[in-house]
């Protein structure tokens, strides 16, 4: 027995298990044993958008990520906070805005916490590869009215192109919206669950990460909370 826990020990030594390369904060020769689901990458962005009420988005700064900013030809956009929440408060046309951070590269996602009365005209939720200049992009939303639907689009700074739409899971109760991007591989995940997917490569360029809304004010039941953006798609 004790040869045996010498001759482990030895080997051990000789072939070190999961040992990481160095400057990863392990010594080397440690165990190591990578986290549940393979890890995943860093948050470039978050915001819980706590702030005071009534504060304009484009004056309010990311928990991380710097500050939002309103895209270029959405001039009358108007992204408010509410009771640590954000809102749109301007109807017609979509309100776009997005944050100063930007992309280790064009294959990440982009995510929310949505909450929209579905009998109402409204619509709320997230985009990502946004050209600052002409608003082109990705962009996933709850589109509200009878019937609603989640719908996953593509602009051209004027024109919307539809890639899917998905009619479950209505946000009249909170909803976690995700916009993958991975290559020409579009999705839309709603509370962890892919409901819908598309191949589209007309825009390719990093862009950045950001909120999409037409009028849904400030009331308890049509707000965006809880915004990120990740490295992995």
């Amino acid at each position: 027995m004790k040869r045996f826990v010498l001759s482990l020990f030895f080997l051990l030594c000789a072939f070190p298990l999961f040992a990481l390369p160095p400057g990863k904060g392990v010594p080397r020769g440690s165990f190591y044993f990578p986290p549940a689901g393979g890890g995943g990458g860093a948050d470039f962005v978050t915001d819980t958008f706590t702030g005071t009420t009534g504060t304009n988005l484009e004056a309010h700064t990311a928990d991380t990520g710097g500050a939002w900013a309103v895209q270029g030809t959405n001039t009358t956009a108007f992204f408010k906070i509410d009771t640590n929440h954000a809102y749109c408060a301007v109807s017609g046309d979509f309100s776009v805005y997005y944050v100063a951070a930007t992309p280790a590269d064009a294959n990440y996602s982009v995510h929310a916490t949505v909450t929209i009365n579905a009998g109402t005209s409204t619509g709320g939720g997230v985009a990502g590869r946004i050209d600052t200049a002409t608003g082109s992009g990705y962009y996933v939303y709850y589109a509200g009215g009878a019937p609603g639907a989640w719908r996953l689009s593509k602009f051209d700074g004027a024109t919307e192109t539809s890639l899917g739409t998905f009619a479950g899971d209505v946000p009249t109760t909170p909803r976690v919206a995700k916009l993958r991007m991975n290559g020409s591989t579009i999705s839309l995940d709603i509370d962890g669950v892919q409901r819908i997917s598309a191949s589209d490569s007309t825009y390719t360029a990093t862009g950045k990460a950001g909120l999409i809304g037409t009028f849904f004010d400030n009331s308890t039941d049509r707000f965006i909370d809880n915004f990120g953006a990740n490295d992995t798609p």
